[in-house]
């Protein structure tokens, strides 16, 4: 996993695109009988077009720009969706966090907080990349090439998978692993966070608001 991430760039642009989508809807066929060959010169919907949340997975587009193979260029996009769904975890997990300093009242030294957010954040992106399905892969060749370009492809993309249901159950565990890691020896108020972040994320109070909140602008559209 540390391998994807290390090989992650470069990715095109600035592109993080996040299909939220009918079973990751597009996957059809996967990467095909032969994972050497180019899968046309058009993009396939599930990259131009962002539909909403169905069907119980979200989806991450990771994309890199050209790679010397098609292996090579697969690996890299996967790379880069791997960051996309640590990122997301990363995001829910700070949401959480914030609510806990600033609504939990429990007073916990700086560096005792930042270790256990970090602790947490970690634990979180691994469960979650763990769920991550390949679904699809997209890319071209370059161009006709010659010598060291033969082969290179260009516009690679791979469509990801994680089941939506992962995400709370996931961080559940995640929480439960870390106040299992900072043990007896924890200071109580530490404890005490944590505890108030399982009770509040199990009263889905935290974490699921920017979900609700993308639902509703969408319907609104």
């Amino acid at each position: 996993m540390h391998r994807l991430r290390a090989r992650a760039a470069p990715l095109l642009g600035a592109i993080w695109i996040v299909l939220l989508c009918l079973g990751c809807a597009g996957r059809g066929g996967g990467r095909g009988d032969d994972a050497d060959s180019p899968t046309g010169d058009e993009l396939p919907q599930w990259v131009r077009i962002v539909p909403p949340s169905q069907n119980g997975e979200r989806c991450f587009v990771g994309a890199a720009l050209s790679a010397v193979d098609a292996e090579t260029g697969i690996e890299m996009a996967t790379g880069d969706a791997h960051l996309q769904i640590a990122k997301a975890a990363g995001d829910r997990v700070q949401d959480l966090y914030t609510a806990a300093v600033t609504g939990s009242g429990i007073v916990v030294p700086p560096q005792d907080r930042v270790a256990v957010r970090s602790e947490l954040s970690r634990n979180y992106a691994e469960r979650m990349e763990s769920h991550a399905r390949e679904e699809n892969v997209y890319y071209r060749p370059c161009g006709e090439g010659s010598g060291d370009d033969e082969g290179r492809v260009c516009d690679i993309f791979v469509l990801v998978s994680v089941e939506e249901d992962a995400w709370d159950r996931e961080l559940t565990e995640a929480l439960l692993a870390t106040r299992r890691e900072r043990g007896e020896s924890a200071a109580t108020p530490m404890l005490g966070m944590i505890d108030w972040m399982l009770r509040a994320h199990g009263e889905g109070a935290v974490g699921q608001r920017d979900e609700r909140d993308r639902d509703r602008d969408h319907k609104q559209e």
